[in-house]
């Protein structure tokens, strides 16, 4: 193992990070948050720099030999973990936070989970509460809070790689850190680093459009910046206590459409904006994953109209027409912020009280979105591909001696594909029972089964809320400081797809 390439590659991927962080000073400066609050975050941001360039300095020379999938997948591992320490010391300093709420608040950010210990009343280091909830924390620390989702829906990987280029090491963080079944046609142009400066493009100019939209429905310029940050990344951080509930239906209504757009397979989106090829309905999961935000959706907007219609309306066209519209936009809202993982709520979907609607949103929550998008969760590709195991499992039954093969957009998928697919899924299932089954030992209250295993799916998931007393109008503050650890490892293991975390705890990763 060549830990100076590895302690070399973490200390640039704090140095990112660092950096990001010190552009939240002129921010809090700025929006006149105090000199308390603007020198604390100057403090944090050069702390960091001097500590991470100090290492990218000293494991300069020779950080190219030996750097293998070992050192890809100890240096991808090992930076996350660093990246959420150093995440959370404006959290720490700034907002006053506990450590185990300021790291899970860190961990919550950069994994694009989305979950918060953030509400009105929560205790603080220093003795006091926080009194007005989100809303009480300063400009600089929720600028942080977004810029962490928007660092952590990119991959900050693929940004350090972006300084990279020809490197031996680029290959290897790239599949230990980029989630989704990778086949060969993952890549826009044959330079892997060429793609990778494309789809950064694409992301900053996506990030960019939604800020403008944001603003053009009415939201001022710091949240607009904030909740682009958000959607784009589908983190789910917002600067209100409420949401988007009390956001404009223009507002809501461009919000779904970045958050679908951003839970596909960033891929397609180069490809239509760069080679002006529109390939989305050509590919298998795309369609796979819009039948399922249709009928989700349609089925949740009809419940929610029956319901909303249980008061005669006078006749009046109009009103109904208003209540169709609200009905639609709550339910697509829910559906696609769930299964893009992003966690943006404009109701309270534990109150709507219609278990089919309920359970609709359960499993929307357990499917995620595209591979190679910002969504967390299993990703629609591995249940389409174990969709078509079973099938084909059953023509095997019918058809004893017969030759099938999985092919996934026409082109046939080894079976070593299929078989990591499936071992995944395995994992994600028994590691989802196992979270859910320690939760209740390590919370300070009673939890019941319902929250346990929401709160679990949640956050490895990367979703945010949950159901149960995790759901859309409670926060994760309740829970025990042994909790929040264990969820926020949670977070991070769901960020990185299992495998990169696991690996590391196996005896025969360290052996020569």
């Amino acid at each position: 193992m060549n830990f100076r390439t590895v302690i070399h590659a973490v200390s640039l991927l704090v140095l990112m990070l660092s950096a990001a962080m010190l552009s939240a000073v002129p921010v809090s400066y700025f929006c006149g948050d105090g000199t308390v609050q603007f020198l604390s975050l100057l403090l944090c941001s050069l702390f960091c720099i001097v500590i991470s360039g100090t290492g990218v300095a000293v494991t300069r020379t020779g950080r190219d030999r030996e750097f293998g999938f070992r050192e890809g997948f100890l240096a991808v591992g090992a930076a996350w973990i660093v990246m959420v320490l150093f995440g959370a010391l404006p959290f720490f300093l700034c907002g006053n936070f506990t450590v185990c709420d300021a790291l899970f608040e860190s961990a919550s950010g950069l994994s694009t989970t989305g979950a918060t210990i953030v509400e009105k009343g929560m205790p603080l280091r220093n003795g006091t509460v926080l009194q007005a909830g989100i809303e009480g924390l300063s400009h600089g620390l929720l600028y942080w809070r977004s810029m962490l989702n928007w660092l952590g829906g990119v991959g900050v990987v693929m940004l350090v790689l972006l300084v990279l280029p020809g490197r031996s090491s680029s290959q290897m963080l790239y599949n230990a850190e980029v989630p989704g079944v990778k086949t060969a046609s993952d890549q826009v142009t044959p330079r892997m680093v060429s793609s990778i400066r494309i789809i950064a493009a694409v992301y900053l100019l996506l990030t960019a459009v939604t800020v403008f939209l944001y603003v053009f429905g009415g939201m001022n310029t710091f949240d607009s910046v904030c909740h682009a940050f958000t959607t784009v990344s589908t983190g789910g951080f917002s600067t209100k206590s409420t949401s988007m509930a009390n956001m404009s239906p223009l507002i809501q209504w461009t919000a779904i459409a970045v958050m679908f757009l951003s839970s596909c397979n960033f891929i397609l989106v180069v490809r239509f904006l760069v080679q002006h090829r529109l390939a989305f309905l050509s590919d298998e999961e795309f369609r796979f994953f819009l039948t399922i935000i249709l009928i989700a959706g349609i089925a949740a907007g009809l419940m929610l109209f029956q319901s909303s219609s249980a008061v005669p309306f006078a006749g009046e066209s109009s009103v109904v027409l208003q209540k169709l519209e609200q009905s639609f936009r709550n339910s697509f809202f829910t559906v696609i912020s769930l299964i893009s993982t992003t966690g943006y709520t404009v109701t309270d979907y534990c109150q709507w009280h219609m278990p089919g609607a309920v359970m609709i949103l359960l499993v929307v929550s357990l499917c995620g979105g595209c591979g190679g998008s910002t969504s967390g969760g299993m990703k629609c590709v591995r249940i389409l591909l174990v969709l078509k195991q079973a099938a084909s499992e059953l023509r095997h039954c019918i058809f004893p001696r017969a030759l099938t093969d999985i092919r996934l957009n026409g082109i046939r998928l080894e079976s070593t594909v299929i078989q990591k697919t499936l071992g995944f899924m395995t994992l994600y299932l028994m590691i989802l029972l196992l979270t859910a089954g320690l939760l209740p030992f390590l919370c300070e209250k009673p939890v019941d089964p319902l929250t346990a295993l929401s709160a679990s799916l949640s956050c490895i998931g990367n979703i945010g809320p949950g159901f149960g007393k995790v759901g859309p109008a409670f926060s994760y503050q309740w829970m025990g400081n042994g909790a929040k650890v264990l969820l926020s490892l949670a977070m991070i293991a769901g960020r990185l797809e299992l495998y990169t975390i696991i690996v590391l705890f196996l005896p025969s990763f360290w052996k020569r």
